[in-house]
This record gives C-alpha cells, sequence and structure tokens, in this order.
C-alpha cells in the first residue's frame, strides 16, 4: 500500500519494505539518463518491471513516476521539481514508453529533449 503525505514543501510517497520499487542510490546511478534539465536528471533502469516509470533525481531526492499517470510511485521531489517532471513527461510521454519498450527489449535508450 502507498500511502501520500507532505511535509517541508516536497511530496512524498511512503515505500514499504517489501515493495518492488525499493532501489538503491548505487542503483539510480547506474539508470541510463534519457534526459536532464533545471537540475534534474531522468532516467529508466534495464531491469525493473512492473508499471511503465522513469526515475527522476534532484538534488539529494529521487523519486519514480508512472509514465502514463504521472503518478508519484516512489520517493520525493520537492513540489516544483515534481511540476516540471510532470509538465516534461506529458511533453514527452509517448518517447517515454518507447524507451520502456526499448529497455525492456534491451535495446540502447534514445536521449529525449529537455524542457525549454
Amino acid at each position: 500500500m502507498v500511502e501520500r503525505g507532505s511535509l517541508e514543501n516536497c511530496v512524498h510517497v511512503f515505500v514499504p519494505p517489501t515493495s518492488p520499487w525499493k532501489h538503491s542510490d548505487e542503483r539510480l546511478a547506474s539508470m541510463p539518463r534519457v534526459s536532464s534539465f533545471y537540475g534534474m536528471t531522468v532516467a529508466m533502469y534495464y531491469r525493473e518491471h512492473g508499471v511503465p516509470h522513469f526515475h527522476v533525481r534532484y538534488a539529494e531526492h529521487d523519486a519514480s513516476l508512472a509514465i502514463e499517470t504521472l503518478e508519484l510511485l516512489e520517493g520525493s521531489l520537492p513540489k516544483r521539481a515534481l511540476a516540471l517532471a510532470h509538465e516534461w513527461a506529458e511533453l514527452h510521454r509517448s518517447e517515454l514508453m518507447e524507451n520502456w519498450q526499448r529497455a525492456r527489449n534491451k535495446e540502447p535508450l534514445q536521449d529525449i529533449d529537455p524542457l525549454p
């Protein structure tokens, strides 16, 4: 079960210890970067399963967002960073889904344009 809350101007998601969305900083750092803008890095991981999603890292924050719904699946981002991630993903949803399929097929991921 995922519980949502807000603390110190960030949007947070509680992830139970048994969640498949748990990941380490090392794994996040090793993900192929597909875009970066305004200090945020967007990445995807080849071996992940479940809901098609992407990862966003901003300073000490990181989060996973569902591609189709843009639901925050795990982690936290400051509200403004989350809004920018949503704006970017809405513009590039089809490219994100194409990259998700590429990752499933173990093909190289394509770079996606940043926000202007």
